[in-house]
């Protein structure tokens, strides 16, 4: 889990770049709109002009990245310490168009909004989220946990398939990316639980063992 005041401050850091990004941007948008208009001999001119429009291309409004106020994909969710069915599951389809860029956890593709906001209501308890793709296609996950720190793993569960465990999991709102190394996307089942799913494999391939035998 990819937590600490180094990742937290590399956060901070980033997002006043790019406030202070934007702030110069503005200023020299509205310099540009001001020389048009002192220019021009019939007036003021509304129309942008081609410093604009390369502003806009080179420096998109919607700058690649992960919103964590967006509406997630494929709905919220409230699950509270002991909850029941566990593990909680949904299926939903891996991957996206932008490369995630949080330190650490800058590898792989994802969506813009998240694909599951988790309202944890926790008592101590350890969670662990985990994707088990379908046909060994590669999943990634990512996570936005209550304090705004980032969290991810890539192969964690097995060759191809993620898990996050976060002991003594905090109250508060997960934001849950599933993601895909590769471009493509593919279909996924996303799970939470406070039961470690790589206990309940051993003791299902030692079972198969024994019948086996």
């Amino acid at each position: 889990m990819a937590t600490g005041k180094a990742q937290i401050h590399d956060e901070v850091v980033n997002r006043q770049r790019g406030g202070a990004c934007a702030t110069i941007l503005g200023a020299l948008i509205i310099r540009d709109l001001k020389t048009q208009e002192d220019l021009s001999p019939k007036g003021p001119m509304r129309k942008p002009s081609l410093f604009i429009a390369l502003v806009y291309i080179v420096f998109p409004l919607s700058a690649a990245g992960q919103s964590i106020s967006a509406d997630a994909a494929y709905g919220d969710i409230a699950l509270s310490a002991g909850f029941t069915p566990d593990p909680w599951a949904k299926h939903l389809t891996a991957g996206g168009s932008i490369s995630p860029d949080h330190g650490s956890c800058s590898y792989g593709y994802v969506a813009n909004a998240p694909d599951i906001e988790l309202t944890w209501e926790g008592g101590g308890s350890t969670l662990y989220i985990y994707v088990m793709s379908k046909g060994g296609a590669d999943a990634t996950l990512l996570v936005n946990t209550p304090d705004g720190s980032w969290s991810c793993d890539d192969d964690g569960f097995g060759d191809t398939d993620p898990i996050i465990q976060i002991a003594k999991a905090p109250s508060g709102v997960y934001d849950i990316w599933v993601g895909t190394y590769s471009s493509s996307t593919f279909g996924a089942t996303l799970f939470v639980s406070e039961l470690d799913p790589r206990n309940a494999l051993g003791s299902f391939f030692e079972d198969a063992e024994v019948i086996r035998r």
